[in-house]
């Protein structure tokens, strides 16, 4: 493991990157629910929230046309285009003709998704910019917020032979080629010139003031996005994909003794250069330039909204077994001072036995922290509580189960626990203490 920033009340992990097994039940000392705020993590004030992309606004189409007047590839620093190429995949790998075509036609072209089956990447590891090289193998849903795939280390550093001979999953937080953070802001596919006016935002040093300008609103889609440019709208997803990013790194590092056991284990953060050919940018603009990414464990299963399609692997078991223990999972986490905004049964993998029944291994992992964080610093216990008993993270398991249980003859009784109930809101309380109490 590596790559990691250091959490306050961290545990020691597991050893094993390959464990797929979950201790029954999961408990977390006591130490690790602290009456006080936690110390500080290593992400900054602003980090400690992740920001919830809202609006369903569309981006004004016109505008790409009158920025497109504006992009002059003349102004920028530009190298000689015969030089080597460097490391990292090209952001611009279309033919001459192709850039000619769309320029006759008008139209504005999509870029293609460059994640395909058989594609090298070609990534720097964040912990010492030693390169790995990565040839994807099966490239998952696209209506996420990052880009995941299942890939294959083809080279790398001695330390990371553990898990050369395996597939590993990549996610690549890049704002470009996201559907679903493209389609919650209403944002169109992104375009060539999309990339050049993005480009010369970059190389004009506009970058890392429009951020400094945004990042502190909270709910800036809603506040700031209809004063916003194409290309300003560009920037906006790459800053919420950098807040993703960084959001899951810190949540990780929390649940680091989880690792391999029912979350995924992680190996590496690591950054692919999307540098355009013929642009030489700064130390400062470089940064820019770079899409971040998280390379894990690969857990083959089924979403645990499916698990009713598939027969258990162990003799007397039962789909209600999962889903406990799915429950006592998101309980494990909450444990550990992290909140999910995005807990579903979709970001639950339960593995099967790879035998021709497929039967379900009962110890389902929990995956995706994109929208999930840390508690604040300076977040005291009350606000912690609100902020829990609000999500209801074991409730939505449950609720998204009931159903689909029932449907194959199952009863699933749930009680929502009183744990964070002394700080809800007092209608919420007293609602919930009258139906435990059993009283009207």
């Amino acid at each position: 493991m590596d790559d990691l920033p250091v959490m306050a009340g961290s545990t020691s992990p597991q050893q094993s990157p390959d464990s797929h097994h979950m201790q029954e039940p999961i408990t977390a000392p006591s130490s690790t629910v602290p009456e006080k705020p936690i110390a500080a993590a290593s992400l900054g004030p602003d980090r400690m929230e992740t920001p919830m992309l809202t609006g369903t606004m569309a981006a004004p189409t016109d505008l790409r046309e009158s920025e497109s007047k504006k992009a002059d590839p003349e102004k920028m620093d530009l190298k000689d285009t015969d030089a080597e190429d460097k490391d990292g995949e090209e952001w611009v790998t279309e033919d001459e003709d192709d850039e000619d075509d769309e320029e006759l036609s008008g139209v504005p072209a999509a870029m293609p998704y460059p994640y395909q089956p058989g594609a090298l990447l070609r990534l720097r590891r964040v912990r010492d910019s030693s390169q790995i090289t990565v040839k994807i193998q099966k490239p998952m849903d696209k209506r996420t917020l990052s880009c995941g795939m299942t890939v294959g280390i083809e080279e790398g550093p001695d330390d990371t032979d553990h898990y050369k001979d395996k597939l590993v999953f990549l996610k690549m937080f890049d704002w470009r080629f996201s559907s679903q953070a493209r389609d919650n802001v209403g944002a169109l596919p992104f375009t060539r010139l999309d990339r050049k006016m993005y480009t010369e935002m970059i190389m004009a040093d506009k970058m890392d003031g429009f951020f400094d300008q945004i990042r502190p609103v909270r709910g800036r889609w809603d506040k700031c996005s209809s004063n916003w440019t194409c290309t300003e709208y560009e920037a906006a997803m790459a800053l919420d994909m950098q807040e993703y990013y960084h959001s899951e790194m810190s949540v990780y590092a929390r649940l680091l003794d989880l690792q391999g056991v029912c979350i995924p284990q992680f190996f590496a953060a690591v950054e692919l250069d999307i540098t355009p050919k013929g642009i030489r940018p700064n130390k400062q603009q470089r940064k820019h330039f770079q899409v971040s990414g998280i390379l894990l464990q690969y857990i083959p299963g089924v979403p645990l909204s499916e698990v009713t399609n598939y027969p258990l692997q162990a003799p007397g078991a039962t789909h209600k077994d999962i889903v406990d223990t799915a429950i006592r999972l998101v309980s494990a986490v909450s444990d550990r001072n992290v909140i999910n905004g995005d807990c579903n049964t979709r970001n639950f993998i339960v593995p099967l036995e790879m035998d021709k029944e497929q039967k379900l291994v009962c110890k389902p992992f929990q995956i995706d922290f994109g929208l999930a964080r840390v508690r604040g610093w300076n977040e005291t216990w009350p606000q912690w509580c609100r902020a829990k008993w609000s999500a209801d993270e074991e409730g939505t398991i449950a609720r998204d189960m009931q159903p689909r249980l029932e449907r194959i003859g199952i009863k699933y009784p749930y009680q929502r626990s009183l744990r964070y109930c002394e700080h809800a809101p007092v209608d919420e309380r007293n609602k919930a203490l009258r139906l435990v109490l059993g009283s009207d």
